[in-house]
């Protein structure tokens, strides 16, 4: 990820939400007068201010042509290749979580949201990679389209993102 360490934050973004559950459990186990909710939403705010700002940013960059499309592509691969851990785990909480009662819903509804948002997310990232692919004429007739509509599609996207990746770097390399 070579010009794009501000990105880093988009890999390492549903990991943090499973971070703070830990802290917020944590440190309201410790009886010190601590309110997890609070905490929770502080945390989310901040994530996802920075997130958003790193992806307009990343975007803002890549309609203006200042990233090569193939850093933007192997960036969105590995992106989208660390989050898997972060679906199966948000998936293996779901299915946990059907079986908690009333609390088991809010489980689910957060895994989905962070899903959802984390998709979103690193599928900016693949539309920023199709943007200078494009620019750069990279990818040929559709492709650039197709890259950026796939990069928002559940488990489709990392497939797409591992192609478009060999593809955009067999173009700048030949």
């Amino acid at each position: 990820m070579k010009n794009n360490k501000k990105l880093i934050l988009v890999m390492l973004y549903p990991y943090l939400y499973m971070v703070g559950i830990a802290m917020s459990f944590l440190l309201s186990s410790l009886d010190i007068g601590f309110e997890p909710m609070s905490f929770m939403l502080v945390l989310g705010l901040i994530v996802n201010v920075c997130v958003i700002a790193v992806i307009v940013i990343n975007l803002i960059q890549a309609l203006a042509g200042q990233h090569r499309s193939a850093d933007l592509a192997k960036a969105n691969m590995i992106i989208k290749l660390v989050h898997i851990p972060a679906y199966v785990l948000h998936f293996l909480l779901g299915c946990i979580a059907i079986f908690m009662s009333v609390w088991g819903i809010g489980f689910i509804i957060w895994a989905i949201v962070i899903d959802l948002v984390t998709i979103a997310l690193s599928g900016l990232v693949g539309v920023s990679a199709a943007i200078s692919a494009s620019k750069e004429k990279t990818l040929s007739n559709n492709d650039p389209l197709i890259y950026g509509v796939l990069s928002f599609i559940y488990c489709i996207d990392v497939f797409a993102a591992v192609i478009y990746n060999s593809k955009i770097k067999k173009a700048t390399h030949s």
